[in-house]
Formats: C-alpha cells, sequence, structure tokens
C-alpha cells in the first residue's frame, strides 16, 4: 500500500560487504566506565555461503517506533545485503575509514543502505551506537544498554523551542529563504538563548569523544595490538572522513573539531550542536539536506574557514536521510521522508558521498559537485 521494500536496495558497488560488531571500553575525560558498540560493514570478495545478516531487532527498534506511533514497526522484517563475519577482501592491501553516526533516538542501523554502498565501492565504514542519545544498544556479548531517559527528558522541552523558532519564522512556507539579518535573529534566539548549554551540547561533545576512543581502538587493531583479520588493513595513513545524519551530523563537525585525524566530513539534515554551534570546523566539510536545515543552520557553512559545501535537496524530508525511505514509508503520513522518489534520494545521498570522500579523503582529482539531479542545488566556498 505504502511502497515498503522487504529488503534493502542492493549495494552499488562491485564488493560483497561484509558486517562485523566492535565494541570499544574506555574511561571518560570525566572518569566514568563506558562501553560505546559499533558495526564496521566492510569490503568482502564473498559472502562464503552464508545467509544476510538480519536487520536490527524489534527491541533495537524500540524507541523509534516509541517516538513515531510504532509506524516503523516492520523495519526489523527487513532483508540485508551484508553478511556477518566473512574475509575482509583481498583486492586492495588496505581500505579507508568512514564513521557514521545516527540520529538522535533511532538505531545504530538506520543507514545500512549508506553504508553498505560505501563498502561496497571499498570503504570501511562504522557506524557508532552512542548511549548518549540512542536507544537500546545491543553488545558484543548479547547484554542490552539504554541511557536514553536523560536525552527525552530533554528532548520533551527542547523540541518546544524550535518549533517556536520554525513558526515564528515561516520556515514551513514552501521556498522560504531566510535572509542573513533574518538567519543572524533565529541563531541568537536557537543558539544563544534557548540551547546554550543544554543537554543535546552535550550529547555531541560526547559523541566526538566515542569516536575519538572508536579510533585509538582500529589504530590498535590495525598495529596487531587487538587480535583481528582487519590487523593492516586500515589505510589510517589518510586520516579518516565522518559523515552523520541529523544529531550525528552535529557530531560529525564536533569531531572534525576536536581530532586532527579527521580530514573531512559530512552532516545530513543536522542542526548544530557540540561545544560551539558557530564553530569553524577548519576541514572540508559537505552539509546536505532540506532548505529547512538551510534556513536552521547555515552557520556550518558559512562559518567554516576551509572549503565547504550545502547541498539542497528539493522534496526530501528528515528521516528520508534513513532506511525509513525504504521499509517504513507508511510514516510520510507524518511527512517525515519528503515526496521525491526514494531510488533517485538515495543516488543524490551516496553519489555525494563518494564524490566527497573521494576528493579530500583519498585526494582524487575530481569535480564531485557537479551532477546531473534534478532539483539539487549546490553552494560552494
Amino acid at each position: 500500500m505504502f511502497g515498503n521494500l522487504n529488503e534493502l536496495p542492493k549495494p552499488i558497488g562491485d564488493y560483497i560487504v561484509g558486517i562485523t560488531q566492535i565494541d570499544t571500553r574506555f574511561k571518560t575525560q570525566n572518569g566514568r566506565e563506558k562501553v560505546v558498540p559499533a558495526l564496521v560493514y566492510y569490503p568482502a570478495d564473498d559472502n562464503n555461503g552464508r545467509e544476510p545478516t538480519p536487520y536490527a531487532s524489534a527491541k533495537e527498534l524500540h524507541t523509534l517506533n516509541k517516538s513515531l506511533f510504532f509506524l516503523t514497526r516492520r523495519l526489523s522484517k527487513l532483508k540485508t545485503h551484508c553478511f556477518q563475519d566473512i574475509p575482509i577482501s583481498t583486492n586492495e592491501t588496505d581500505y579507508p575509514i568512514v564513521f557514521y553516526s545516527p540520529g538522535a533516538g533511532t538505531f545504530i542501523m538506520q543507514s545500512t543502505t549508506l553504508c553498505c554502498d560505501l563498502a561496497s565501492k571499498g570503504y570501511v565504514v562504522i557506524a557508532v551506537g552512542h548511549p548518549s542519545y540512542l536507544g537500546d544498544l545491543r553488545l558484543e556479548n548479547g547484554a542490552f544498554i539504554n541511557e536514553y531517559a536523560e536525552f527525552d527528558q530533554f528532548f520533551r522541552n527542547g523540541i518546544k523551542s524550535i518549533i517556536k523558532v520554525v513558526r515564528k519564522h515561516k520556515l514551513l512556507k514552501k521556498d522560504r529563504m531566510l535572509s542573513d539579518a533574518e538567519f543572524d535573529a533565529l541563531a541568537q534566539t536557537l543558539y544563544v538563548e534557548d540551547m546554550k548549554g543544554t543537554y543535546i551540547n552535550q550529547c555531541a561533545i560526547r559523541a566526538s569523544e566515542n569516536l575519538q576512543n572508536i579510533l585509538d581502538k582500529v589504530e590498535q587493531i590495525n598495529a596487531g595490538e587487538v587480535e583481528s583479520q582487519f590487523e593492516g588493513k586500515f589505510r589510517l595513513s589518510l586520516g579518516v572522513g565522518v559523515t552523520g545524519h541529523s544529531l550525528g551530523g552535529a557530531t560529525a563537525a564536533q569531531f572534525c573539531k576536536d581530532d586532527e585525524r579527521a580530514v573531512c566530513g559530512i552532516n545530513m539534515d543536522g542542526i548544530i550542536f557540540g561545544e560551539d554551534p558557530f564553530m569553524d570546523v577548519a576541514k572540508p566539510f559537505l552539509f546536505m539536506g532540506t532548505r529547512l536545515a538551510w534556513n536552521l543552520a547555515r552557520q556550518l557553512y558559512t562559518n567554516n574557514s576551509a572549503e565547504s559545501y550545502f547541498v539542497e535537496i528539493a522534496e526530501t524530508a528528515h528521516f528520508g536521510y534513513t532506511d525509513l525511505l525504504f521499509g517504513a514509508r507508511q510514516v510520510n503520513l507524518l511527512r517525515v521522508l519528503g515526496k521525491r522518489d526514494m531510488y533517485d534520494f538515495r543516488r543524490v545521498i551516496t553519489d555525494f558521498h563518494l564524490g566527497f570522500f573521494d576528493k579530500y579523503l583519498l585526494k582524487m582529482e575530481l569535480d564531485f559537485e557537479d551532477h546531473n539531479f534534478e532539483d539539487v542545488t549546490v553552494r560552494g566556498k
């Protein structure tokens, strides 16, 4: 009825996609013991006759299901195109790394389509389960952790501030474009008066710390200090790329600011929170999303002293940047996926990720901003 798929789209590249889980245990800067799970999507040559790995379980989806009136329940039945713990490809000596961070209140596998597309083209993608703003997270030993309550409490009040700003500035009006003066007024209200010092900013800071510690473990794995089939398989001499959706996009920006090993980043439709919402990330950065995202968070583009891009994708909406686009189309009753054809939308997201990371992580000479997509506008500086 709604056009849902029973399985995610097949990856676009030549590699088969492997998947495995790596938990990282560390002590935070404030001395707290912490464990953060991550799923690693990677290039492989053969699926070894295995069945595809299951999608996120109903328990892992519970927080999202609850917030979207259980319209997303069928996601747990989706079939994937990745295979558990198969050998990494021997086609190349090593492979570049990209980190992915999901959006708040979602789940670690929320963008498996994108992660598999990148892995099938030769990237290792590490999707991170940030405990401070995600729901139930499964650890390697099968246990679950859930630290979402504090974020949920914040969200019930914080969303009111965002809605108030959106209404005040008429941002849901079609083709509405804020002037610089109007944006300055919005930013003063939203980022300084309403949101400064709130829990959501701490979440982005903590998530960046998670990425730093996971990258430390990745370096140990690569050096053979931790037993793994990935020893020597990570091309860490390049640094790493980072991307994310919503609050995960804000995390990508914070991580670029915090860690010199991050060389470039992408934010998908995310408002900018973190240590300083007006920060200069000082790394090549791409912001993709709706006109609403541009009107709410353009400072990520304008304040960056390095190369910056904003890709405005017409007829899209916030959750269309995730697998909900394919497996839970009924949520568009809430107008959260947009009207754009789902396959075209997927191509836009994947192509710009590949082009951006090929240019700034792999140092390839190309003009990734040139494209043939309709109703896609690229700003660059």
